[in-house]
């Protein structure tokens, strides 16, 4: 084998490698994407949960209810600040 016919072979292993690094790069992209989707739904179910059934996810959840709470009470006390700063 010449070093011509080394070249093209290396060369198109080396394709072949970017390609695949192409299609793996494609394929976790389709998996983030999809495992995104399925966090959005978990976010979707608990807060429907939260709202239409407190008492129970109070029961079963009462230190993450608690911080919800918390958190909502946070963001309604720097939204005023935001408002203050804005002069309204």
């Amino acid at each position: 084998m010449g070093l011509f016919d080394k070249a093209k072979e290396m060369g198109a292993k080396g394709l072949d490698m970017a390609k695949d690094a192409g299609e793996i790069g494609k394929l976790k992209l389709q998996i983030a994407s999809t495992e995104d989707e399925i966090k959005k739904l978990y976010v979707e179910i608990g807060k429907k949960l939260l709202e239409e059934h407190a008492d129970i996810a109070q029961e079963l959840f009462s230190e993450g209810v608690g911080k919800v709470a918390e958190l909502k009470a946070k963001v309604e006390e720097l939204e005023k600040l935001v408002d203050a700063v804005k002069g309204k």
